[in-house]
């Protein structure tokens, strides 16, 4: 007499779903772009400055130097874009060693303040500040992303030049 197969237990349905929400939760962390990029506290800024922040903010593009935009939290502090993000802060301090004999940058009509020994090591972060802006931008890339440096400066000048107090590059703002 034939032996007949053994029957297979049905499948068990909604099981694997149960399963991927878990799997995408541990799995999250590990991806690109998981969150929001934390920019740290917002600018204490005056009115005006404040709204030609939220001016340049609104402005700024989707993509940057090649990099795609992140969310950043406060969003009136800065944006951000790639991961590693680079960030850009608007309402930046003035940077430690930046004195009136400091070399400054003018890239299309913006200055750029970029600490002299930041240059001697690319495996560590940048941060360049503009000089006759009001208010100060930054833009803080980390070693992975200082090969956009030239390029996203060159995109956001003319933004830079719209939406804040400029004077002439390199020179302190008219007060």
């Amino acid at each position: 007499m034939p032996h007949a197969p053994a029957a297979r237990p049905a499948p068990r349905r909604g099981r694997g779903v149960l399963l991927l929400p878990g799997v995408a939760l541990l799995l999250a962390p590990l991806g690109g772009c998981g969150g929001a990029v934390d920019l740290g506290e917002e600018p204490d800024l005056p009115a005006a400055q404040a709204a030609a922040c939220a001016d340049l903010l609104a402005a700024v593009p989707d993509a940057l130097g090649g990099l795609e935009r992140r969310d950043a939290e406060p969003a009136a502090a800065g944006a951000a874009w790639g991961d590693p993000a680079v960030v850009l802060r608007c309402g930046a301090t003035t940077p430690e060693g930046l004195d009136p004999f400091s070399q400054c940058e003018d890239v299309e009509g913006v200055g750029w303040y970029v600490p002299p020994e930041a240059l001697g090591d690319p495996a560590a972060p940048i941060t360049v500040t503009t000089i006759g802006v009001e208010p100060a931008v930054s833009l803080t890339y980390p070693p992975e992303q200082r090969g956009t440096a030239a390029a996203t400066r060159v995109e956001l000048a003319p933004l830079l030049v719209d939406a804040l107090e400029t004077g002439e590059a390199c020179e302190p703002p008219p007060r």
